[in-house]
């Protein structure tokens, strides 16, 4: 295997790639590409790159490599801080895209977004009523016990919290049920599984 097979083939199609064809001890482009398309770092300066090949090129060699790399639209370039620096041309982005970073259309939605529609902040609101529902609960059971006296009956308090409970569970069934529905008939409509003829 050459040690540019990780090299996208379009971008190995742009490059001399064959050793046998070089004069000496010449920097290939394409050892510079592969450099830059195997690691991490998003963006490189010509020193960097030299440090990263330890080839022994100088680094106007380095960077004159790196220039062929953006004539030939493999990588970017723009200056800075009284020098250039150079990132891969990834189609995704005009900007060098850290590893790290999920590009917008891959990424997961946030929970904002997960909140946005009604049924999701109805299903929220629910999960307070059992929390809202264990006060009445705890004071009618202390009442019922006979620990606290409250001028409310236990059996009332008990009856209030558990009607509470009921119809929070019953609207984050509810909440449930019509978020799936949307989500079924969304992603449907989106494959044409409910694409009416």
């Amino acid at each position: 295997m050459s040690q540019f097979e990780t090299l996208p083939e379009e971008i190995r199609s742009k490059l001399k790639t064959d050793p046998r064809y070089t004069s000496g001890n010449e920097l290939l482009p394409a050892e510079v590409a592969t450099t830059m398309y195997t690691h991490d770092r998003p963006v490189w300066t010509a020193s960097q790159m030299q440090a990263e090949l330890e080839t022994g090129h100088g680094r106007e060699t380095v960077r004159d490599k790196l220039n062929k790399l953006d004539e030939l639209e493999i990588c970017r370039s723009m200056s800075a801080n009284n020098g250039r620096i150079y990132w891969w041309n990834d189609d995704r982005s005009d900007w060098p895209i850290p590893p790290d970073v999920v590009v917008e259309g891959q990424q997961e939605p946030t929970v904002s977004e997960l909140l946005s529609p009604w049924y999701a902040k109805l299903a929220v609101l629910t999960l307070l009523g059992p929390t809202i529902a264990g006060l009445p609960l705890l004071v009618g059971i202390f009442d019922i016990g006979g620990t606290i006296s409250s001028p409310i009956p236990g059996t009332e308090l008990l009856t209030w919290g558990m009607v509470i409970i009921i119809i929070s569970y019953t609207l984050l069934v509810y909440a449930s049920l019509v978020g799936i529905f949307y989500w079924v008939t969304e992603s449907g409509s989106r494959t044409g599984l409910f694409k009416s003829e």
